[in-house]
């Protein structure tokens, strides 16, 4: 991993950053506001005298929950010419993988030009003929470097490179919080759309900072784009890094349809290692990523062995569901509900290393999926199903990674805005 650090870390910050450290007491005295929020209040004077074209979804709300597109198409001095989409669209409706059509926003008139599965020329020619001078960025994200919208933002920084346009990032809370970093950092074999470059599983970082990591320590050493893009970023108003989503007293908009509460955003670095496997992790329920199971599945001894690894700020409870889609859809499945209690101490990579381990132990239809290509690209690493084959225990698999989360940790403290 790079450790090279450009001037100004790769980014103009639009908004000083604050050299006031708040004490966990201060919690609740004021919500914070969102780097679109703070863009509003000076007048959107960081987005006005160019061509834009945005890249949203659902989550691109302003305070009073209007969308992004909505209030920057009702300003006179801002030009806005498209609508880009990721990942389940830009209305969040489409499955896992997939998007929604193109055409022509309902609100705004404006082309809807989906990203997803675009990267290189063939994002560089969206973007062309979408006819912008400057791509802005506003989505909410998970704080999993499995969740794709942070690498529709990598891309997209790519092209503008390459294409010489500017990226303006609007900053969100990190729904785990900022200062914890967590499970494997990717290694470049295992580089995919679920993570394109070394970055930790659980990262801790927000999308602006993000961004000036990618800035400088990727894109100008790689062959494409092979520079840094002309970034700059609008900071958040407020947010400090112990805080998790329930802290910031934002309302949580659900990001994709398997993402309903910000609870489901905590256990997601460790559960969705799941799908690596054949195990259902609640899919088609109303609680997805809280659930395990398969139908065949003991449930008594898959909730005991998981109690037997003693996870701090995290409890298990029998428990059978029904899928209406996904694996086992229209099935009764048996397995255990995970029950945070603790979110300060819950560490989700161990709990996912735990349901490895268990389901592993106890359930005879356990089976990597694509012979152990899923969890690797999931993982970003072979190295944790190597250790759930062998039966390691989730500490000693946790202290495997530890010299690299605390290289990356130093590598991407020049770019932390908070």
């Amino acid at each position: 991993m790079s450790r090279r650090t450009l001037l100004g870390a790769g980014a103009a910050a639009l908004v000083p950053r604050s050299g006031h450290t708040a004490s966990r007491c201060e919690r609740g005295r004021e919500r914070v506001r969102t780097g679109f929020e703070v863009a509003m209040a000076q007048g959107f004077a960081s987005l006005g005298g160019m061509r834009l074209g945005i890249i949203a979804n659902q989550t691109s709300i302003g305070p009073d929950f209007r969308h992004i597109s909505e209030i920057l198409h009702e300003q006179p001095d801002v030009d806005l010419r498209a609508l880009f989409s990721p990942e389940h669209g830009l209305h969040g409706s489409a499955p896992p993988g997939a998007t929604e059509k193109g055409g022509r926003d309902k609100r705004t008139g404006l082309p809807v030009m989906p990203l997803y599965g675009l990267s290189g020329p063939a994002l560089e020619q969206v973007f062309v003929q979408a006819d912008v001078e400057a791509v802005v960025f506003d989505i909410q994200d998970v704080g999993a470097r499995f969740y794709t919208y942070i690498w529709t933002l990598f891309d997209a920084m790519a092209a503008c490179a390459r294409l010489d346009l500017r990226v303006i990032v609007l900053d969100r809370p990190n729904p785990l919080g900022g200062e914890a970093v967590r499970g494997p950092v990717l290694s470049p074999q295992y580089a995919s759309f679920l993570g394109r470059a070394p970055v930790a599983l659980q990262h801790g970082m927000t999308v602006c900072e993000l961004a000036r990591f990618f800035n400088s320590e990727i894109l100008p050493h790689t062959n494409y784009p092979g520079r840094p893009a002309r970034l700059d970023v609008v900071s958040m108003q407020g947010w400090r890094r112990w805080m998790t989503y329930g802290e910031t007293g934002l309302a949580w908009v659900p990001p994709s349809p398997n993402m309903p509460t910000s609870m489901t955003a905590t256990v997601y670095p460790g559960v969705c290692l799941l799908e690596g496997t054949t195990l259902s992790l609640g899919r088609g329920t109303t609680t997805p990523f809280e659930l395990a199971g398969a139908p065949d599945l003991d449930s008594s001894a898959f909730v005991q062995r998981l109690n037997d690894f003693s996870l701090p700020g995290v409890g298990f409870r029998e428990t059978s569901f029904t899928p209406s889609s996904s694996i086992f859809s229209g099935r009764e499945v048996q397995g255990a509900q995970m029950l945070v209690t603790d979110s300060g101490r819950f560490n989700p990579v161990a709990l996912g290393v735990a349901l490895l381990l268990a389901a592993k132990a106890v359930w005879p239809g356990f089976a990597w999926r694509e012979e152990g290509r899923a969890i690797d690209r999931l993982a970003g690493t072979d190295t944790l199903r190597q250790s759930v084959d062998a039966g390691t225990p989730p500490a000693a698999t946790l202290r495997q990674w530890s010299a690299e989360t605390t290289a990356f940790a130093h590598v991407r403290r020049p770019y932390l805005l908070y």
